[in-house]
């Protein structure tokens, strides 16, 4: 049950970085705050499941910062495309769209992006989550294991009140293979 704990807990930290990283995006771009992801809490699982799966993968390139980018690059580039293609199948929305940048595929993912999402990994990886870490080993065990729940509880309803009725705030509706403004 620790390593679930562990694990949950680098989850939720790297949906939050996530969180962080898109609302900074958001707000250097477009000059608003924006909540981009499909639920209402401060997380998006996108980067939690990425940032896992990379932080699984990868703990043997550690050592190797060029293998370890590579790795979050192909991992990054599946893991966004096939969640766009997902909430545009079932929800029949865009939560975003590359079709206006270069060396894009079906508007779901794109070099750029991929190249910077790879970056964010590895200092994330590097930098961020040995802090993380470092914090989570010092925590009293018994406030750790009531903030670990709690965060499971709050995370789990969102995801399934999301599930529903998806945080819609940022996307647009897909129409007959357009895209037109949410309103």
């Amino acid at each position: 049950m620790k390593k679930f704990e562990l694990y949950f807990w680098h989850f939720i930290s790297f949906a939050i970085i996530g969180w962080i990283y898109e609302e900074l995006y958001y707000f250097l771009s477009k000059g608003k705050i924006v909540n981009s992801g499909t639920m209402f809490g401060p997380w998006l699982p996108i980067y939690g499941f990425a940032g896992l799966l990379i932080y699984l993968l990868s703990k043997k390139l550690k050592n190797s910062p060029i293998k370890m980018f590579f790795v979050s690059f192909i991992l990054s580039g599946i893991i966004e495309y096939f969640t766009s293609y997902y909430l545009e199948k079932v929800y029949h929305m865009k939560w975003w769209d590359y079709s206006k940048f270069a060396f894009n595929l079906n508007g779901r993912i794109c070099l750029i992006g991929l190249i910077a999402f790879s970056l964010l990994a590895l200092f994330v990886m590097y930098y961020v989550l040995p802090l993380i870490e470092k914090m989570y080993n010092k925590m009293n065990i018994k406030f750790r294991d009531i903030l670990i729940y709690l965060l499971i509880v709050l995370f789990v309803a969102d995801f399934t009140y999301s599930t529903f009725f998806p945080n819609t705030s940022n996307a647009k509706v897909v129409k007959e293979t357009k895209i037109v403004e949410n309103q």
